[in-house]
């Protein structure tokens, strides 16, 4: 019994303080202790309590995990990818252009401190698996060029390329990943599904610290720091004595940490996994969080 007092005392060894003015009574009887005057029971009715959905659970220094993560480029569309910077054409009337040859770009907003800029060309359109909507594009990165002149048009040296340097490919700044310096890891607040639609650039397969696109964006609710469950698809089997189809449970693998959010799509990187990872894989809200929301 839990026993309201203005002062100690000592009754037995199952007398314990848990408070000012709150003692804990266990396996006593009267016989026990005399109560003081002033001791007033108090019935209690013990509850359940949840946590908060968003409690951060724990925080990624950015500087321990920047050398993981790829600095995939996702755009929303391909009409948003097409408002960047341009190259509009070559010194010397050349139709193309490779390292150390003089182009020129328009569009490009320039700035005292950014000088680098990276040369993009459109990659794959990415598609939702279930509805063939389509919800992303990812850049690839194919040179780079330095900044020579303002102007209109702007000069620009190219540094690098991989491949032939055309009109039309697209010009960012050659920053890093803009991250804050703690990502706070935290549940989302309400049941989500989704996808893997691929891995980092160049791999088919991916494991712990890779960077994985996932068909989860902002307008699902998903924000920088979200943590979800890596499950597996839906697995069935035959009931050799019924010959009925039985659906398996799905199985967590592993788990993968947003980094980077558009609005229909978000960049993650797996902080642990128990097999290898492919498009179309799973991700969910973990299942105790979703327990604790249908119990509410």
């Amino acid at each position: 019994m839990l026993k309201m007092a203005t002062r100690f005392f000592i009754a037995s060894d199952n007398l314990f303080r848990i408070g000012i003015g709150l003692l804990l009574a266990l396996n006593c009887t009267a016989q026990s202790f005399q109560y003081l005057p002033d001791i007033q029971p108090v019935d209690l009715k013990p509850q359940m309590r949840a946590e908060p959905l968003s409690a951060i659970l724990y925080s990624l220094q950015s500087s321990d995990i920047s050398m993981f993560l790829e600095n995939v480029l996702i755009y929303d569309s391909k009409d948003q990818f097409e408002t960047l910077p341009y190259v509009v054409g070559f010194d010397r009337n050349k139709t193309t252009g490779g390292p150390g040859d003089i182009a020129y770009a328009m569009g490009l907003n320039v700035k005292n401190d950014i000088s680098s800029y990276s040369l993009l060309v459109p990659g794959r359109v990415i598609s939702h698996p279930d509805t063939g909507e389509k919800i992303g594009l990812e850049a690839n990165v194919i040179g780079s060029a330095i900044l020579q002149k303002a102007g209109v048009p702007q000069t620009v040296l190219i540094v690098n390329s991989e491949t032939s340097i055309e009109t039309n490919t697209r010009l960012i700044p050659a920053v890093g990943i803009d991250l804050p310096v703690l990502i706070n890891v935290r549940y989302p607040d309400k049941m989500l599904s989704g996808y893997i639609l691929s891995i980092q650039v160049g791999a088919n397969i991916g494991g712990p610290f890779d960077t994985a696109i996932v068909s989860l964006g902002r307008r699902d609710g998903i924000e920088q720091g979200h943590l979800l469950d890596l499950t597996e698809g839906e697995r069935e089997l035959t009931d050799e004595n019924t010959y009925k189809t039985v659906k398996l449970p799905t199985t967590k693998f592993g788990e993968i940490v947003i980094y980077q959010v558009k609005d229909k799509i978000s960049l993650g990187i797996i902080t642990y996994s128990e097999r290898v990872v492919v498009a179309n894989d799973i991700v969910v809200v973990p299942a105790q969080v979703v327990n604790v929301a249908n119990k509410k």
